[in-house]
């Protein structure tokens, strides 16, 4: 599936070490557990109200009742999550080890994480660092050297520029289903409503 436009996605010189730091480091965070334990780890936020979804779909129909629709959708009739699932699992495929979960009391962030931890799916060594001087500095001091923190900026700079990738398509699948069902959708809705 093609995606229109990219909505997460940002352009990144992966041969750039600062754009690479600055791309990780001030991409948005989300806590993974409760605020109160501190662990973030690189998110995006996924609430329907703020996918910016009427600005891809016809207007002859509510657009956020319909979306809610094809998400909640108890028995999932749509096959809205299998393909999204489908979509995670070419993620965790590309990416050995790493996978996205949903996260929040609605479910309204996808978390890039490792497999089966909650632990961040970034390297806190860079997360921490205060900025990219400070990065540079601490990667002079560090054993492995420039180089080899470069290779991790860059492995880590891939890996959420996919994320971010696969959030744009998982984003695009749910425009798709709601062009494809909102109007029987919208239908269905006036009908209850009778």
């Amino acid at each position: 599936m093609k995606v229109e436009k990219f909505f997460y996605k940002n352009n990144v010189d992966i041969c750039s070490p600062k754009q690479l730091y600055n791309f990780i480091t001030q991409h948005f965070q989300y806590y993974t557990m409760n605020s109160w334990n501190g662990i973030k780890s690189i998110a995006n936020k996924v609430k329907i109200t703020d996918l910016k979804l009427s600005t891809q779909l016809p207007a002859d129909y509510d657009t956020v009742n319909a979306v809610f629709e094809i998400v909640f959708n108890e028995y999932d009739e749509y096959g809205f999550w299998d393909d999204v699932n489908e979509i995670i699992r070419q993620f965790e495929r590309e990416h050995q080890g790493f996978t996205i979960y949903s996260n929040g009391r609605t479910g309204g962030y996808l978390v890039l994480a490792k497999e089966h931890s909650v632990i961040p799916a970034v390297s806190q060594s860079i997360m921490d660092t205060e900025d990219y001087e400070d990065f540079k500095y601490e990667s002079a001091r560090d054993w492995g050297g420039v180089k080899n923190r470069i290779n991790q900026l860059r492995f880590y700079g891939l890996l959420v520029r996919d994320f971010d990738s696969t959030c744009d398509l998982i984003r695009q699948v749910l425009i798709e289903y709601t062009k494809k069902y909102g109007a029987a959708i919208a239908r269905k809705l006036k009908k209850k409503e009778k």
